[in-house]
C-alpha cells in the first residue's frame, strides 16, 4: 500500500514512457533489440507502479544483453491482472564480469518500502523475467 504523495505513477504513464524508450533504442540499435507490448484489458489508469520502475527494467535489458549471431534481444511487456511482466531473451554481453545488480536491487528496495512485497524474478539460461506487482494507493 502506498500513499498518493509517494513517488508512484499510473501504469498508463509508465507504458507511455516505455514506448518512447522503445523508439530511442530501436533508433540507436536498429533491429538488435525488439520490443512487444501486450497491454491486455483493464483500467491502466487505476493501476500504479513506482515511477521509472519499467524504465529501470528496460535499461537493464540493454545494459546486460547484446544481439548474438544476428539474433535480436527480444523483450515483451505483458499487462496482467495483478502484475506487469517484463521478459527478455538472455544474450549476455561477452567479456563482462559479474555485475553489481544495482538497478534491480534498488527497484527491489523501493518495492519493499512501498508495499512490503518482493519482485518475482525468474532466470534461465535463455530468458529473464520480472513480475512487478501493482501498487495500491490510499488516501
Amino acid at each position: 500500500v502506498a500513499t498518493k504523495d509517494q513517488d508512484v505513477v499510473s501504469l498508463a504513464e509508465e507504458l507511455r514512457l516505455a514506448k518512447s524508450y522503445f523508439y530511442l533504442i530501436e533508433t540507436r540499435f536498429g533491429a538488435d533489440y525488439t520490443f512487444a507490448l501486450n497491454e491486455g484489458k483493464g483500467k491502466q489508469e487505476s493501476r500504479y507502479l513506482p515511477n521509472g520502475a519499467l524504465l529501470t527494467l528496460l535499461e537493464n535489458v540493454v545494459k546486460h544483453n547484446a544481439p548474438q549471431e544476428g539474433a535480436a534481444v527480444q523483450t515483451t511487456i505483458r499487462v496482467e491482472e495483478a502484475h506487469l511482466i517484463v521478459a527478455n531473451t538472455r544474450r549476455p554481453l561477452s567479456g563482462n564480469g559479474p555485475t553489481l545488480g544495482t538497478g534491480l536491487d534498488s527497484l527491489q528496495k523501493r518495492y519493499t518500502l512501498l508495499t512490503g512485497q518482493q519482485l518475482q524474478i525468474e532466470e534461465t539460461d535463455t530468458n529473464f523475467e520480472v513480475r512487478l506487482p501493482y501498487l495500491t494507493l490510499t488516501d
